[in-house]
């Protein structure tokens, strides 16, 4: 399998998702937000 290189932003993001992904089933909403805010940027 070939690996990819990710930007800073990719590389945040998908650190945000995990995050908020391991809270469950309490889900911090602040952690959705910050999600949300790095997909909109």
């Amino acid at each position: 399998m070939k690996e990819t290189e990710l930007t800073e932003k990719e590389s945040e993001l998908i650190s945000a998702i995990r995050n908020y992904r391991n809270s469950y089933p309490n889900g911090h909403p602040e952690l959705l937000w910050y999600a949300q805010q790095i997909l909109m940027n």
